[in-house]
């Protein structure tokens, strides 16, 4: 078998010696009482990464407040022969969401908005048909809204509020409040009513909130991602490689062009200061951070296999462990995913940088392993 990159040709046996290499320096890093977990977690990494054609992820986890493994395995860049870490930069896609939620109710903590707000009070000119449409119905999909902004264009960024005001033509899926279903569209106007409240564009406004709680690796997907950036591939089954993808004839650098519902870059080591974030309740009160798990609704359909609740950009399983928090999110041939267990005090966190990965298959393995 042989794995294709771009022009070159190179042996997949390459790629899986460095992963092995990067696998032993894992372990040797693990707490004692780990060992065996560790172990069993780094076969599995490696046996996905085979079994499902990933060129290179990286893997977070923590547990009772310590961090467990942040890692990477095989190569963020093959071309440039830049090996997989936890400070490699990856789309993160949809895990977008509940940021975006949480920058929303920091704004309502500020009196700049509140989540019952009509979408009307900041488009006067939307139709009656949004009239029942509130803040809360965007970040929990019951909003009735169409799943993507009309006519999305990928090679030229255009302003939310262009997307929005096209959205104006077509009919809601169902009665708000009536139903579900999964909008990126709403979480577009989401990051226009940050603009529109905060008084910075949402850009600025999530950069700085970055800034300022030290996620230096995180920003906006329209910002430079740096050297340490991923480049994203996709398996090809006729030649039994991977090839750079070009998202089925989008340029690569349609990454650039920022889409709200997936807006955010970040690492694997970002992400976990982000989780310690989550549990010591800073940024906002206890009971704002509660409220994006504990206000949910109960989708018809499973978005994410187990999932039976939606709360604001996550999905909420209720489990004999407790409630366990879970999304994915997919970028430009990034693939994600995101668990964050609240009573068992347990996060894991998978990016991948292969268009066909399943990382909630991965997620799920190590989430079995620690039980």
């Amino acid at each position: 078998m042989r794995m294709y990159l771009t022009d070159k040709i190179i042996p997949v046996k390459s790629l899986l010696t460095y992963s092995f290499l990067q696998l032993m320096l894992l372990l040797c890093g693990a707490g004692s009482n780990s060992i065996a977990q560790v172990s069993e977690i780094n076969g599995i990494v490696a046996e996905e990464m085979r079994n499902q054609h990933i060129v290179g992820l990286s893997v977070g986890i923590v547990r009772n407040g310590e961090v467990l493994l942040s890692r990477g395995y095989g190569m963020a860049d093959v071309d440039a022969r830049l090996p997989a870490t936890d400070s490699t930069v990856y789309g993160i896609g949809s895990l977008s969401k509940h940021i975006i939620a949480v920058c929303i109710l920091r704004l309502a903590e500020e009196g700049k908005l509140t989540i019952e707000d009509y979408v009307s009070s900041y488009y006067p000119d939307a139709p009656k048909e949004w009239g029942d449409i509130t803040i809360r119905t965007l970040l929990n999909h019951t909003s009735g809204l169409q799943r993507e902004p009309p006519n999305f264009d990928w090679g030229h960024s255009k302003p939310d509020s262009f997307y929005i005001k096209a959205a104006y033509k077509k009919d809601l899926e169902f009665a708000t409040g009536k139903g579900w279903q999964y909008s990126n569209l709403g979480y577009f106007i989401l990051a226009d009513i940050i603009r529109k409240t905060s008084g910075y564009s949402f850009d600025l406004y999530t950069n700085l909130v970055f800034r300022i709680i030290g996620l230096e690796h995180t920003t906006t997907t329209n910002r430079s991602l740096g050297p340490l950036s991923a480049r994203s591939y996709k398996y090809d089954e006729n030649s039994g490689g991977a090839r750079v993808w070009n998202g089925d004839g989008k340029e690569r650098a349609s990454i650039q062009v920022m889409r709200p519902s997936g807006a955010f870059s970040s690492t694997i080591r970002d992400m976990i200061k982000w989780d310690s974030i989550q549990r010591h309740g800073d940024l906002l009160s206890k009971d704002d951070w509660a409220r994006m798990w504990q206000d949910t609704v109960r989708p018809p359909v499973k978005p994410y296999g187990r999932v039976t609740w939606y709360g604001y950009g996550w999905g909420v399983i209720k489990s004999g462990y407790g409630i366990l928090l879970t999304h994915e999110g997919t970028a430009v041939g990034f693939k994600n995913a995101y668990w964050h267990g609240i009573d068992e005090d347990l996060s894991i966190i998978v990016f991948t940088n292969t268009a066909q990965a399943e990382p909630s298959v991965i997620a799920r393995r190590i989430y079995n392993v620690l039980h």
